[in-house]
């Protein structure tokens, strides 16, 4: 999500974090329904996995950044494909550390498919939130002040 004209740093993450927090919520609540990839106890546990999903997903994500930075600082080993391949195995690999969470968090409350599961829902998230972001964006430029 883009940062709000007028906003802090600050101010733009907790929105970013509330945003996430709301869209895992839905992304899980629906899956929870519709599906047999996830299946959570009661509405509680769900919004309390989306919080976990979101900080998980914050840390992976700050991860990928400093992996960036370090590896663009000068010239690596490896080039290009050295950095792909640390992202390739810095993304594949957080969603077994997301199993691993949520099953050390929520034992028999929340129960997950497996990774193809984690794979899908971080995935259709992603896509939600970037079709969010496009329309928030787009409101920006069509709606002005107001």
């Amino acid at each position: 999500m883009t940062q709000p004209s007028g906003a802090t740093r600050a101010q733009a993450r907790a929105a970013e974090l509330v945003v996430g927090i709301a869209l895992y919520s839905i992304v899980l609540g629906f899956f929870n329904d519709y599906t047999d990839l996830v299946h959570t106890s009661s509405y509680s546990v769900t919004f309390a996995l989306a919080i976990v999903m979101q900080l998980l997903t914050w840390a992976v994500f700050a991860t990928k950044r400093a992996w960036v930075r370090w590896f663009g600082r000068r010239e690596r080993r490896g080039g290009p494909v050295g950095r792909f391949l640390g992202l390739w195995a810095l993304m594949f690999g957080s969603k077994f550390v997301f199993l691993w969470v949520i099953a050390l968090v929520f034992r028999d409350e929340v129960e997950v498919s497996g990774f193809v599961a984690i794979l899908v829902l971080v995935a259709c998230f992603t896509v939600v939130q970037l079709v969010g972001g496009a329309v928030y964006r787009r409101l920006g430029r069509v709606g002005g002040a107001a």
